[in-house]
């Protein structure tokens, strides 16, 4: 079972893509994993959340299925 913060950040990571690609699929790879990046150093700088690796590449994760769909559909097109 996935934990509940993991699924909100998985379900971040989708909604940043897909705003992303409304840009191109490389700046929606760059949005997502720069707005991860720096949700997580503000965790630790903050110290109002808990920094967690896990959090950013569930982020990443959740990224990657808008982008990836892109590519399919354009692909089968």
């Amino acid at each position: 079972m996935i934990a509940p913060d993991k699924r909100l950040h998985f379900m971040a990571g989708v909604v940043l893509a897909s705003l992303g690609l409304l840009i191109s699929p490389i700046s929606a790879m760059i949005i997502v994993a720069l707005i991860a990046a720096m949700k997580e150093f503000y965790d630790d700088v903050s110290e109002r959340g808990t920094p967690d690796f896990m959090d950013f590449v569930w982020t990443l994760i959740g990224g990657a299925f808008p982008i990836l769909a892109y590519f399919i559909h354009g692909w089968l097109l």
